[in-house]
């Protein structure tokens, strides 16, 4: 059986269906799904049987057609002995050829959709929970969108940046664009480095985490890295795994790569434009005026973070109290910044949600449930529902986990400003 000829043949009829977007003719030109794999690695005998399996579908509504395509392309028959075996005109045979063709080629559309679907969703339960609120990165998006096409380039990658600048939504927000358009992988592991890990405890931790010895077809995502040391054991972890057609992506607040099998995007603040997008979203009213955007703007910077908690106080507060504020104390890190914004959001919290929200480090930023929070915490079940709603309201914390069962977590920053604060107060 010539296989070249055929996938052409099938090829053509599927183009001849008009109905097809041409991303999805893109698309199969480059894959056709026959038992979920690369046309180059489907034998003989695998593509007879499937042939055969969907003959028998076309002979339910066309016997003709269906001994055209048995003898043509099972039995390797000429044209010429299919029109005397059968008494028909070449013209004939040609036609049920081709409309066999065009019948099963739209079961391969079928199959691709629901097959493409299928991983899609499997790709989407990975993914952590995304807010949808993202603005700018264009340059930076079509990097990392580089990097997963290139399959002849590094085949790790990382997303450095200061904390609070939206590496992990950054990754999280092109992943998701990404498997809306292209195809190339078939799975998605996210792991999140919990805070302040112990270093002898991190292999243990991965091993935990992934359980195949070959990464094929794969995107592998370790986010969280907090520091240089963390990421050489980690990097050292993943490079004895075997990466075939597969991608691994890290995210970290350092940028500890000596590596030159390692690319690198540097994340940094979002410009002005998109700052005041981000601020007048995040902020409950629509007619905030833009000096106001400005002065923040010139405090905070275009730190994802800082807008989000930012904001959440302006919502408590008023625009002029927090710059008020603001004036007073002497900012001269990103952390005096973040310990400013933290102390004010704390203040503005009731007993219950500062119960809550001190019970998750005990984690170590390890994601803890409901019923685990209200245990630590000493609050009913209820009290800890209404103190989750206005922490998540306040960006205090991130949701994660999938559709159905949801956990809660901390940012690294948040977790840096509840040890502070505990320690000082013991």
């Amino acid at each position: 059986m010539n296989q070249k000829t055929l996938y052409f043949e099938i090829e053509k009829a599927y183009k001849s269906l008009n109905s097809f977007s041409d991303s999805t003719l893109n698309y199969f030109s480059k894959y056709i799904s026959i038992n979920e794999n690369y046309p180059e690695k489907i034998t003989d005998i695998q593509l007879s049987e499937y042939l055969i399996k969907n003959i028998d579908v076309v002979k339910n509504k066309n016997p003709q057609h269906s001994k055209v395509l048995f003898e043509k392309y099972i039995n390797n028959n000429s044209t010429t002995f299919i029109t005397q075996k059968y008494f028909l005109s070449k013209d004939q045979v040609n036609r049920y050829k081709r409309a066999g063709l065009t019948q099963i080629s739209k079961k391969i559309m079928n199959e691709e959709k629901k097959y493409k679907q299928k991983q899609k969703m499997k790709f989407v339960k990975e993914l952590p929970f995304f807010d949808g609120v993202f603005y700018g990165r264009e340059i930076e998006s079509q990097q990392l969108i580089e990097f997963l096409n290139n399959s002849k380039n590094n085949k790790k990658i990382l997303i450095s940046g200061i904390g609070g600048i939206g590496k992990s939504a950054f990754v999280n927000k092109v992943l998701r664009d990404y498997i809306e358009t292209y195809f190339l992988y078939k799975n998605l592991i996210w792991i999140r480095i919990p805070n302040e890990i112990e270093k002898n405890k991190i292999n243990f931790f991965l091993e935990t985490k992934i359980k195949d010895k070959k990464f094929i077809n794969k995107i592998i995502v370790v986010d969280n890295i907090n520091h240089r040391e963390d990421y050489k054991i980690i990097n050292k972890f993943i490079d004895k795994h075997f990466l075939h057609n597969s991608k691994v992506i890290y995210t970290s607040r350092y940028r500890p790569i000596t590596e030159s099998e390692v690319d690198e995007i540097r994340i940094s603040e979002i410009e002005e434009k998109y700052f005041k997008k981000f601020f007048k979203e995040l902020v409950n009213t629509s007619n905030i005026d833009d000096t106001i955007s400005q002065e923040f703007y010139k405090i905070i910077g275009g730190n994802p973070l800082a807008i989000k908690v930012t904001t959440s106080l302006i919502n408590i507060f008023s625009p002029e109290i927090l710059l008020e504020n603001f004036s007073k104390i002497k900012i001269d890190s990103v952390e005096d910044m973040f310990n400013f914004i933290f102390s004010k959001s704390w203040e503005a919290l009731n007993i219950n949600a500062q119960k809550c929200l001190m019970s998750i480090p005990v984690f170590q930023d390890n994601s803890i449930t409901i019923k685990e929070i209200a245990d630590i915490a000493a609050i009913s079940i209820a009290d800890v529902i209404n103190s989750i709603s206005i922490l998540y309201e306040r960006s205090l914390i991130e949701v994660r986990g999938s559709f159905i069962e949801k956990d809660y977590g901390i940012h690294f920053l948040t977790y840096t400003f509840l040890n502070q604060k505990s320690m000082n107060e013991h």
